[in-house]
């Protein structure tokens, strides 16, 4: 991902199907503070484009679990690599796609970045039952319902554990 992205990022957040989950999103001013210092590296998310047919139909970011405390005390999984996924472009992705397009990420993106990773962690807001059946389908197992900081709504921990 570069900075000239970001508008994208915006446009996906605003999707109907999207903008749920992402209350208070940011503006592209809001955006380029959150997202640069990603983009530049001086964060431990590390952002991708996600692509569907070579068109930019949402983003992807993964990172060490612990690396991001709170997380990894909510989840137990500090040597975990963990991602997330958003897809802005609802006809880029259909419910039979996405299993593949997160096998594909996680293959192509988040093992070649990790190769001594053995367990991915993803933990959509409970309620994103779409986004919970794609990664069962893509072999993730959940565990249990988390909550990562007081008053912020319940997420389902899913894992995969690589080689096992």
């Amino acid at each position: 991902m570069t900075g000239s992205d970001l508008g994208d990022v915006i446009g996906w957040h605003a999707a109907p199907h999207v903008a749920p989950w992402r209350p208070g999103e940011p503006d592209l001013a809001a955006a380029r503070r959150k997202y640069l210092p990603w983009i530049r590296g001086e964060h431990p998310n590390h952002l991708s484009v996600v692509l569907a047919d070579g068109r930019a139909c949402g983003y992807a970011w993964h990172y060490r679990v612990g690396d991001h405390r709170d997380y990894a005390l909510a989840t137990g999984e500090p040597d975990a690599v963990g991602f997330d996924v958003v897809i802005g472009d609802a006809t880029a992705c259909g419910p039979d796609l996405a299993p593949a397009m997160l096998r594909e990420y996680l293959r192509q993106v988040v093992l070649k970045a990790h190769p001594d990773a053995r367990r991915l962690v993803s933990s959509p807001p409970t309620g994103e039952a779409e986004t919970i059946r794609a990664l069962t389908a893509a072999g993730f197992a959940p565990l249990r319902d988390i909550t990562v900081f007081d008053g912020e709504p319940a997420e389902t921990l899913l894992l995969l554990t690589i080689g096992g």
